[in-house]
């Protein structure tokens, strides 16, 4: 007697299109999932581990230090220049009579520092990177800025800085410790060039789920915001890795919760957004506009300070 129900049996076609629509999601899925975090983020990779950053992109006298004030780098200016400036403005106190000295580790082609230059209460600020092409185009716009004798800038490495110990009022490092392979390293070095009480301020990226989908997945590979392979997930840094970083320099650090803030690109309505992009030609540059503070949402970049304790001081050289 012949049974009354038999399994279906599909045809070898569409058994091998269901294989593939498979074999195709598996492989979505796995592409879009972050990487396998550095075992050690503030040491840096181990030898079988390799990161994949081009840190050369910097090198550039132009392009990248696009001077437009719509520039992707110059847009995060309306978050961070005014925190670092209220940091140090509070903070800092500089003895009466000195020179009031700052530093900017990793400055890149002078997006950040520039500006930083414009504050009253900063005597001479000074910017440093590896980059000679990015340094050389910051060197240029020093005169057009009438910066002369208040902003200068020089070549060297954030793990060797060339300075003397106990030299500086306050440092800022912004938009460069999630390009550091050792920032353990660099932390040490910004602890020892800066004076007793002096203040260190900072942004980075924090290493989470939403920066991988935001800032690599969106604005590096998708739209291209970024140049390709300008980040690594891999080298973000929490902020729990950053304070236990920054703790193990020496450094004073309060409570990041209401001292530390997010920040994030503002997005343009619709619109404007059209607007932008057909009748203004702004391209990628059309999306967002300038930066914000967001207290509570340090998901991606965030921003930070923290003190050089008073009876701490190196050892002048």
């Amino acid at each position: 007697m012949a049974s009354w129900w038999q399994p279906h049996r599909g045809s070898p076609a569409a058994t091998a299109a269901i294989v593939t629509l498979v074999a195709a999601g598996a492989a979505l899925v796995y592409a879009l999932l972050p990487p396998r975090p550095l075992r050690d983020r503030l040491q840096g990779p181990q030898p079988d581990e390799v990161t994949q950053i081009d840190n050369d992109i910097y090198e550039g006298e132009s392009g990248f230090w696009d001077d437009a004030e719509d520039a992707p780098l110059r847009l995060v200016n309306a978050a961070r220049i005014p925190y670092f400036a209220s940091i140090w403005e509070r903070e800092v106190q500089p003895v009466q009579g000195e020179e009031r000295r700052y530093l900017d580790v990793g400055c890149g082609g002078g997006v950040a520092t520039e500006e930083l230059a414009k504050l009253s209460f900063i005597d001479h600020i000074v910017g440093l990177d590896p980059a000679k092409g990015a340094i050389r185009h910051a060197q240029q716009r020093v005169k057009q800025l009438n910066l002369n004798g208040k902003l200068s800038y020089v070549t060297g490495s954030a793990f060797s800085l060339p300075f003397p110990s106990n030299h500086f009022n306050g440092v800022v490092s912004s938009d460069v410790i999630e390009h550091l392979e050792d920032v353990s390293a660099a932390l040490a070095e910004v602890y020892r060039v800066l004076k007793p009480g002096g203040i260190f301020v900072f942004d980075t990226i924090n290493r989470t789920a939403y920066s991988w989908l935001t800032t690599i997945l969106l604005a590096q590979r998708l739209l291209r915001y970024i140049p390709e392979d300008a980040h690594d997930w891999r080298l973000y840094v929490t902020p729990q890795e950053m304070r236990h970083g920054l703790e193990k320099a020496g450094f004073e650090v309060g409570d990041e919760r209401s001292e530390w803030s997010g920040m994030g690109p503002s997005l343009y309505a619709p619109h404007r957004v059209l607007r932008r992009l057909l009748a203004e030609k702004k391209g990628r540059a059309s999306l967002f506009g300038p930066w914000g503070q967001s207290r509570w949402n340090k998901q991606a970049s965030y921003l930070g300070w923290a003190r050089k304790p008073l009876e701490k001081a190196d050892k002048p050289e």
